[in-house]
This record gives C-alpha cells, sequence and structure tokens, in this order.
C-alpha cells in the first residue's frame, strides 16, 4: 500500500510520513499478516480432518477460540514492541519502512 500510494501521489509519501499515522498502520498491517497465517492453518486443518475423518463435527467454538486467543497474543506482541519503544516511520526518501 505505501508504494501504490507513493506512485499515485508523485513519489511523495504522503499520509505515510506522518509519524502518528506510521505508529497506526504498523501494528495493523503486522496483526493482519499474522491472521491471513492464522486463516490458512485454520482452514487447512478443518479440511484435512474432514477428508481423514468425514463424519467428525469440528466444532465451531473452539475454532473461533483458538483464533480469540491468536489475536490476543498478536495484540500483546504488538503493545510489547511499541512499549519498550520500537517504532515505524516512513521516510521522506521513498516509500520504505524505518524501524528504530
Amino acid at each position: 500500500v505505501p508504494v501504490i500510494c507513493a506512485l499515485l501521489n508523485e513519489r511523495k509519501p504522503g499520509v505515510f510520513s506522518d509519524k502518528l499515522f506510521c505508529s497506526i498502520w504498523m501494528p495493523i498491517r503486522q496483526s493482519f499478516g499474522g491472521l491471513y497465517s492464522l486463516a490458512v492453518l485454520l482452514l487447512s486443518t478443518s479440511r484435512t480432518i474432514a477428508i481423514i475423518y468425514p463424519f467428525y463435527h469440528i466444532k465451531k467454538h473452539l475454532v473461533i477460540g483458538v483464533l480469540y486467543v491468536f489475536v490476543l497474543l498478536l495484540g500483546l506482541q504488538e503493545i510489547g514492541k511499541y512499549s519498550v519503544g520500537i517504532s515505524t516511520v516512513y521516510g521522506t526518501d521513498g516509500p520504505f519502512a524505518t524501524i528504530f
């Protein structure tokens, strides 16, 4: 997304040069990457169980519980990173993130 915004905005970083926006954007972006991986894992696992045991009923509340626990762990990980002072800013030289 930062590269697309910069290309459409005559190579200017736009909102990605704002430190507040970047401090909100990066945890959301990194959390969604983890959520996509978990969704693929849960879907693959449930399909494998359905193929091996065709009459086994997968309990939906257990899958949703795993999802909630994973979201909680991702949130704690992001809070831990930013509580020790790790932050991310997109510089004016291009749409690349700098972590410091």
